[in-house]
């Protein structure tokens, strides 16, 4: 199974799949939950987020 992260939607707003929420957010972690989210809210509303890497992602969560 795969899915589309999709990038258009309203300013402000993270919009989560039904796909993703039916079929991996019930078998994931929070720490995998919380990454997913981070990347799509900074793949639907660019700019907000700052820059975006592996080491970014890892300061911004408290995984260094």
């Amino acid at each position: 199974m795969s899915f589309i992260i999709n990038a258009s939607g309203p300013q402000g707003c993270t919009q989560v799949p039904n796909d993703v929420l039916l079929h991996y957010i019930l078998n994931a972690n929070g720490e995998q939950i919380k990454v997913y989210l981070y990347l799509l809210m900074a793949s639907q509303n660019p700019g907000i987020t700052g820059e975006v890497s592996v080491e970014a992602l890892a300061d911004r969560l408290d995984y260094t």
